[in-house]
Order: structure tokens, then C-alpha cells, then sequence
């Protein structure tokens, strides 16, 4: 067992000169590369950023050259947070890349075991944050099978730490506790100490992410206990308190953190930007929106710039999206959406794997549903059932499809009993009453009593719709219940003429009316004719398929009715002025749209619009049954 490579031994309770430490590591008779700087924030100094930039002047030899440029990379990550540089991030971020792709070159040239790891592992810790996941896996499966040659302790155990993290990243939680029991076989009896701490950590994040919340909180408090004394200590009480923030978010008691992220925040002016968020959020989720606001509109100016793009880049966009939602800002949420969609398949995972915010599919699916994509939303929110094993995050990503009050077919593969296709809203009720059942079992109480309540919702809604059809707008969609079938579509004017329209049957409306481009122009009389050629082209096909078979049901008997009704109005008269006719078309297309967008979600409601509803001068719904929409608004719901 090495006693000369890896993390300072030293334990001198009450020190605090991390960077001095750090100074003072040779591993035989050259400078140790320092890793926790990334890790760990221990913090770094000018003196050491010097050290490292001198090694890089003054070393040819490649190998020692390439230990150089990854040394100086690494003593930069927090210098800009900490003001060493007057840079900004992105530059300092685009040199520390550049410098460990120059040192595996000369990695790959020299062909030392050790020295490959460590130009690899240079690349993970330097290009830590978002702009380099892509690279990632690539990275990894040149590094994994370096691992058996190494022969320094530590770069071995960073490496299995690797694999740990990537398997925190992707969510998957049977990996990774794969994972951290091959990392602790192999690290069992070192006398490194940040690396048996972290299993511990490890495992207590994976008990959260189960949801054994108690457990979690348990282990950070233990671990806390134990380094609270430990100079240069790889664990921190900002780690602790994310895991904590964590348990409260999932008991509803964020009010209880608020005033411990102001002290931690005026503690930590480098990080000072995410745990304003973290502030904001929490405010915003008690219901002190004025006070969040005012905070968060500090942080997310100008493109978000104030988060950093670092390690923590993604759990702190999280919460920026989580506080936007929280205040209904519609602008930032859209932009929101747009930013985190290309991370929807990763975990937001704080740091080395110590905590977690959950699949980033679940917030994705929630800024999407605000923006009114509902299909997507849905998409993203089911993803994460069918891919994801049960734990917290799973029933809140369960409550928040339930909350659309729909379902797709993508929901099907769900393990449990096979059952017959159900309506959407059916299985909308049924994810509310499994989501509440589940965060009862791991004592959500309050979390489970919103998703009985959001059950409740939709039962009340399927019973008057069982009735009544219905069309109710909410979170920039309308959803659409007919015995012919249900649909949940975006917003657009063509549904809020079509919706308009379903509430008034059997009337014909003005183009001019619907339009609403210009009220001034002239309207039509009831004796002109109604519907444009297009239309009565439709209309007339169906007329004949219907016609021509030797059998009509009786569904189809009355939609032949309602088709003949719709076309008693005549053809297509043009003789009607330039702006009229702009309307018209204008109306006609936004309507078609809409018919389209229903009929590609429920082909059988499309059937029944599409030969019920027609365009022209005038347009108009008129069933056969003669019965009006019920139409509601839920956007204030």
C-alpha cells in the first residue's frame, strides 16, 4: 500500500491553510497534482497558481511538461470565483482546456500508464461543467481501461471514482451502487481518508435518491460530525446542507433552510450566485414571491450569466428553472426550456455525487408544460417513469404528469400488470392515486395529500365529462373531452376560434368576428354562401365515402346529417374585397391547423370536428345532436 502518493495524511485539528498543504505534497520529489481543488474546494491561492504557471515555463521534458499543464489547469478552476483572475470564466475555461488537451498529447506520445491517467483524469476535472459532457464518455472509456497498469494509489481510485459519478449522472442507480461496492472493495484498508468518506457519502445520496430520506440525512450528519475539525477536509457543511435543503424541499419545509443559505451564502461570496438561487427558490416555494423575485431577478440578468458554467452549472439551473415556475415568469421559463432540454437524459448531480436534484427530464417536462407544449411535456415526464426506478423524484415526476391531466402511449411500458387502453384522463387519475400512495410510504405526507388532491381534480372532471363535452384552457393548452374521443393540444388562435365556435353550435360566425384583425370591414349576410371550395371539396368526398358503403352505422348516419347540414349554405362565392378575403383565409388556416393538431393527438375527435366544422365566409359547428361545448378556464386553477 502507497504511503507517499494521494491526499495529505495530515489531520492537525483547527488548520485551515488548505493551499499550504497543498504546497507542501511532493510525490517523489515532484509536485503533486492537486485534484481536490477540483473536487473538494479546499480553495487555491495566487502562490500556488504561480507555482504551477512557472512549472509550465520552465519544463521541456514532456512528461514533466504535461504534469505541469494539468497542475496549472487545476489551480485555476475557482480562480476567477475567487477574484485571482480578472478574466472572465469562459477564458480562463477555454486555457485550462487547451492546456489538458496539450498535456494528453504528450501523454498519449510518452505511453506511461501513470501519466496517461493523469492527463485523462486532467480532462474530467478541468473541463468539469456542462460545455464538456458530450466529451465525457469518450474520456472515460480511454481512461477505465488504464486502470489496472497505474501504479500510484490515488489515480486508481479516482479513476473507479469516475465511474461512480458517471453512473450518478445518468440516473442510473443500480450502476452506480454496482460501482461503489467495487470502489470500496478495492479502497478498503488505505489511509487516504477522503476516499472510504465518500462511499459513505455515496451511499447516502443513493438512499435519497430511493427515498430512505432519514437515512440520508443520517450518514451527512455523521460524516459532518466526523471532518468538522480535519484541515483541508474533502467534505464541507455546504455539502451537508444540500443534502438537507434536499429532505426539506421533500417535506415542505423549506422555510426551515432560508435563514441557514443567507448565513452559508455570506460565507461563501466565490459560490455566492448559487445559493442566491437556492434562496430564491426556497423563498419563492413558501410564498414570499416578492422577496424571491427580488433576488431572483438579480441572478438570472442577462442570460443567466451570474451561474457560472462549473461543476455545480446544472443543479443550480434547476432551481433557476423550479423559482421561474414558481413565479410564472412565462419569458425566462421559455428560455429555461430551451437551455436545460439537451440535459434531459443526465441527473442534476451536486459536485463528486454527494446529492442530487433528480432527472433533469422531470423540470424539462415542467417548463415545458408551462410554455404550452404539452406533447413534449409529456414526452419528458414519461421518459423518466419508464427508464427510472422508483424513489421521490419518481413520484414527483408522476404527480407533475397527472397535474396535465393526460397521458400518452409511451405510458404503457410502465411495469405492472398489462390493461386494456384506457382514456387519457383515466390514466391521469391512476398516476395521481399511485403517486400519492407512493410519497405516503416514504412519508411525504404533504406531497401525497397535493396528489390526492389533483386526484380528486380529475375524477371530478371525468364525471361532468362523462356528460358534458368539455374544453378547458390550462398552462397554455387546451384539453378536449368528447365522447368521440379526448386531446390535449398547444394554444394557438385557431383553437381559441375553434373552442369559441364548439360553444356556440349551429351559429354561424363572421370571418370578420373571428379574425379580429380589423372590426370595421363589412360583414356577411345570412343568405350569402359560407363555405370556401376547399372545404366543400372535403366535405363532399366524405359525403360519398359514407354513401357508398352498403352498411352505414348509425354514427356514421349522423355524421352524413351534420355533413349535408354544413354544406347547405352553398359554394365558394369570390366576389368579396382583397381584406375579406385575407380573413377568410387567415381564419381557415388557423382553424385547420388546430383540427390537425387534434386529430394527429385523437383521430376519432378529429373525425368528428373536421366533418362538424366548417370554414368560409362564415364558419360554424354543427353536430348533428345539436349539443355546445362546456368551455372553463384553468389557468388560475
Amino acid at each position: 500500500m502507497s504511503t507517499t502518493s494521494g491526499t495529505p495524511r495530515s489531520s492537525t485539528p483547527g488548520g485551515t491553510d488548505t493551499a499550504g498543504i497543498l504546497r507542501s505534497v511532493e510525490v517523489d520529489g515532484r509536485p503533486r497534482i492537486p485534484w481536490e481543488i477540483v473536487e473538494t474546494l479546499p480553495g487555491t491561492s495566487a502562490d500556488l497558481i504561480a507555482k504551477w504557471s512557472k512549472a509550465v515555463r520552465s519544463t521541456t521534458e514532456p512528461d514533466a511538461r504535461a504534469r505541469a499543464l494539468i497542475g496549472h489547469a487545476l489551480s485555476t478552476y475557482w480562480a476567477v470565483q475567487l477574484g485571482l483572475s480578472a478574466e472572465p470564466w469562459d477564458v480562463v475555461a477555454a486555457r485550462r482546456a487547451d492546456e489538458v488537451d496539450e498535456a494528453l498529447d504528450y501523454a498519449r506520445q510518452f505511453g506511461d500508464a501513470d501519466l496517461w491517467a493523469e492527463a485523462l483524469l486532467g480532462q474530467l476535472h478541468a473541463k468539469w461543467g456542462p460545455d464538456h459532457l458530450v466529451e465525457r464518455p469518450a474520456v472515460l472509456a480511454e481512461l477505465e481501461p488504464l486502470h489496472d497498469d497505474v501504479r500510484d494509489e490515488e489515480l486508481r481510485y479516482l479513476i473507479r471514482s469516475w465511474s461512480v459519478q458517471s453512473a450518478l449522472d445518468l440516473g442510473d442507480l443500480s450502476r452506480a451502487e454496482a460501482e461503489i461496492d467495487r470502489f470500496e472493495a478495492e479502497c478498503e484498508g488505505t489511509d487516504l481518508p477522503l476516499f472510504p468518506r465518500r462511499v459513505r457519502l455515496w451511499r447516502a445520496n443513493l438512499s435519497m435518491l430511493r427515498g430512505d430520506i432519514d437515512e440520508a440525512v443520517a450518514v451527512n450528519q455523521s460524516v459532518l460530525a466526523d471532518t468538522a475539525a480535519v484541515a483541508g477536509s474533502p467534505f464541507s457543511f455546504q455539502n451537508a446542507m444540500v443534502t438537507f435543503a434536499i429532505e426539506r424541499y421533500f417535506r415542505r419545509g423549506l422555510a426551515d433552510v432560508i435563514d441557514p443559505v443567507r448565513s452559508v451564502r455570506a460565507s461563501s461570496p466565490r459560490v455566492g450566485a448559487n445559493w442566491d438561487v437556492a434562496l430564491a427558490f426556497s423563498l419563492a416555494e413558501c410564498g414570499r414571491e416578492e422577496e424571491a423575485s427580488a433576488i431572483f431577478d438579480g441572478v438570472v440578468a442577462d442570460g443567466f450569466a451570474a451561474v457560472t458554467r462549473d461543476l455545480n452549472w446544472l443543479p443550480v439551473m434547476l432551481l433557476v428553472a423550479l423559482t421561474a415556475i414558481d413565479l410564472e415568469d412565462r419569458a425566462r421559463t421559455s428560455e429555461l426550456l430551451e437551455t436545460l432540454a439537451p440535459f434531459a437524459s443526465l441527473d442534476a448531480t451536486h459536485g463528486s455525487g454527494y446529492a442530487s436534484y433528480g432527472p433533469v427530464a422531470r423540470v424539462v417536462g415542467m417548463l415545458a408544460a408551462r410554455c404550452g407544449r404539452t406533447s413534449e411535456a409529456v414526452g419528458h415526464l414519461a421518459t423518466v417513469l419508464v427508464e427510472r426506478g422508483s424513489g421521490p423524484w419518481t413520484s414527483l415526476t408522476r404527480l407533475e404528469l397527472a397535474r396535465l391531466g393526460v397521458a400518452v402511449d409511451e405510458l404503457d411500458p410502465i411495469p405492472g400488470p398489462t390493461v386494456p387502453r384506457r382514456s387519457r384522463s383515466s390514466v391521469a387519475e391512476e398516476q395521481a392515486e399511485q403517486a400519492a400512495a407512493e410519497l405516503q410510504t416514504m412519508g411525504l405526507d404533504l406531497w401525497a395529500a397535493e396528489a390526492r388532491q389533483v386526484q380528486r381534480l380529475l375524477r371530478s372532471a371525468r364525471e361532468r365529462r362523462e356528460d358534458v363535452p368539455t374544453a378547458r384552457r390550462s398552462a397554455g393548452s387546451w384539453s378536449l373531452w368528447h365522447p368521440s374521443g379526448v386531446a390535449t393540444v398547444d394554444g394557438s388562435r385557431g383553437m381559441d376560434i375553434l373552442v369559441r365556435m364548439l360553444a356556440h353550435p349551429g351559429e354561424a360566425f363572421d370571418v370578420i368576428d373571428l379574425d379580429g384583425v380589423d372590426s370595421g370591414l363589412p360583414r356577411t349576410s345570412a343568405t350569402e354562401p359560407n363555405m370556401d371550395a376547399a372545404a366543400m371539396q372535403q366535405v363532399r368526398a366524405r359525403i360519398e365515402r359514407i354513401e357508398g358503403r352498403p352498411r352505414p352505422s348509425s354514427a356514421e348516419q349522423a355524421e352524413l346529417t351534420a355533413l349535408r347540414a354544413a354544406i347547405a349554405g352553398g359554394s365558394y362565392a369570390p366576389n368579396v374585397s382583397a381584406e375579406v378575403e385575407k380573413a377568410r383565409v387567415r381564419v381557415t388556416k388557423a382553424v385547420r391547423r388546430a383540427l390537425a393538431a387534434i386529430s394527429e393527438v385523437s383521430p376519432g375527435l378529429g373525425v368528428h370536428l373536421s366533418s362538424t366544422v366548417s370554414t368560409g365566409r362564415r364558419c360554424s359547428y354543427s353536430p348533428a345532436d345539436g349539443r355546445s361545448w362546456q368551455v372553463e378556464d384553468g389557468t388560475d386553477s
